[in-house]
């Protein structure tokens, strides 16, 4: 039976008169919605009760705990990294997906440092690059790989590390070439992980950019699943141009199922490439952060 007070409901905290949006559920009403020991008790526009704490909320979105799919919460551990329970928890994001801060040399580290402590639940994709982004370009020669560690290191840590990560940036390009995707690639479909690839680099565009055509191959190896972050990027090796041409291999991806991710970063999106983009129908099937310490700033 439910707890009642003089014969009304008791519930612990009130959310009240706030939208609420529930995709989940199809939910898009304003409402309340009444907690209770940590739970769900009540929900919609007819909510009655006594509450211990009553939040009013209209004008304010009421929905379930968000999730960034890309980001780095690796404060203490990086350079760059973001403290994970400032961006989590605190923040109302209620998961957290590393986007291939530490490879196999140094996950166990980020474990132990990062992921076991933080409040804030996060998963992982395993960096191909031996130390992930403690150094960058973490992948400038095949030295700087490590498959068969990084086979182990997800083997041994299957309740965290959930995907694959690398990035098609200049560096891999010069040093490795698209050896380096394929084997990144392999290594996931081997271990029916995802694999995400990273595309753009933070320099001047040359023309008809070389680095774009390595971009299209290596989005090419992409399949079902699979992610590619920073879709509507602007730099060289994005796949839609300034003047709205989009390379075909950008549309094939789409047809095989291949996640869109416009994780936005420092200088990984840009609002001209999203307007052709939405033009031609290229939304984005998910919106993360790439947050790192370059744009977290703390109010």
């Amino acid at each position: 039976m439910n707890p009642k007070i003089d014969g009304r409901e008791s519930f612990d905290i009130l959310l009240q008169d706030g939208e609420i949006i529930d995709p989940a559920q199809g939910i898009h009403s304003t409402g309340s919605v009444a907690i209770r020991s940590g739970r769900i008790a009540a929900l919609g526009k007819e909510v009655t009760g006594q509450a211990a704490k009553v939040i009013p909320l209209q004008g304010k979105l009421i929905t379930p705990g968000w999730i960034d799919m890309h980001c780095h919460p690796s404060g203490g551990f990086r350079a760059d990294g973001i403290p994970p329970d400032e961006v989590g928890l605190d923040a109302g994001v209620t998961l957290l997906g590393d986007g291939g801060t530490a490879g196999p040399a140094n996950f166990l580290a980020y474990r132990k440092l990062v992921v076991e402590p933080a409040r804030t639940p996060i998963l992982c994709f395993l960096n191909v690059g031996k130390t992930g982004l403690i150094s960058q370009p973490e992948i400038s020669s095949p030295r700087d790989l490590d498959l068969e560690r990084a086979r182990e290191v997800i083997e041994a840590n299957r309740d965290l590390i959930r995907g694959v990560k690398i990035r098609a940036i200049q560096a891999l390009a010069d040093g490795v070439g698209i050896r380096g995707v394929e084997m990144a690639k392999k290594l996931a479909d081997d271990l029916r992980l995802p694999l995400m690839v990273h595309i753009g680099d933070s320099r001047q565009r040359k023309g008809k950019d070389p680095l774009d055509d390595f971009s299209r191959r290596a989005v090419s190896l992409l399949g079902k699943g699979d992610i590619l972050s920073h879709f509507l990027t602007g730099e060289p090796g994005g796949l839609i141009l300034g003047d709205g041409t989009v390379y075909p291999e950008l549309e094939a991806a789409r047809q095989r199922g291949v996640v869109l991710d416009s994780s936005h970063g420092l200088w990984h999106f840009s609002f001209a490439v999203a307007r052709h983009g939405l033009a031609r129908g290229f939304k984005p099937d998910v919106i993360s952060t790439d947050l790192s310490g370059p744009n977290f700033l703390v109010i």
